[in-house]
């Protein structure tokens, strides 16, 4: 009939008047209870380990996604200001084709292109800035036309046939150039 009835537990039995100690089973219980803490700090660390691992990877995860969130914006401008750059040019063009500096066409123009420039300053897009005799460079420049000139070095820049754009250190569009061999 007392099969049913739960075990004290060894907390409850040490209270126990009837209990009777002996250095046996001090050892032994000693022993226990040693083995009992000891997994108990293995679980213990066992969980804080798991714990730091988890919040490594959140962290490596939160920082790989705002990296993830900065490139997709980036792009974003990057695609959208390079799809804006032939009306720019066409405005550089009818700029280029008024002969009267002073009239109303030019200046409304002038306005808008200025404009335009405001606003691709404020995105961060700057044009590359080119001056004849400058150096060929592959990472800024493409090279359009090929000229023997007396008047430039090798790979030396002649002029400039279409302006190009960088955002944030990133080529948008490659100034396309006539160079000097």
């Amino acid at each position: 009939m007392d099969d049913n009835k739960p075990k004290p537990s060894l907390h409850d039995r040490l209270k126990h008047k009837s209990f009777k100690k002996s250095p046996h089973s001090n050892k032994s219980n000693l022993a226990l209870l040693q083995s009992q803490l000891n997994e108990k700090n293995l679980q213990c660390q066992n969980l804080l380990d798991s714990l730091q691992r988890t919040m490594a990877e959140f962290d490596n995860y939160r920082k790989r996604t705002e990296k993830e969130k900065l490139n997709i914006y980036g792009n974003a401008v990057a695609d959208t200001i390079e799809k804006i750059l032939p009306i720019i040019d066409n405005l550089e063009r009818a700029l280029n084709s008024i002969d009267d500096k002073n009239s109303n066409y030019y200046k409304g123009i002038d306005l808008v292109l200025k404009q335009f420039f405001a606003i691709l300053s404020e995105f961060g897009v700057e044009s590359i800035k080119i001056n004849p005799g400058d150096d060929f460079n592959h990472d800024l420049h493409c090279a359009i036309a090929h000229i023997d000139d007396k008047n430039y070095g090798e790979n030396k820049i002649v002029d400039e046939l279409q302006k190009g754009y960088t955002y944030k250190d990133k080529v948008i569009r490659y100034s396309q150039v006539r160079v000097a061999n």
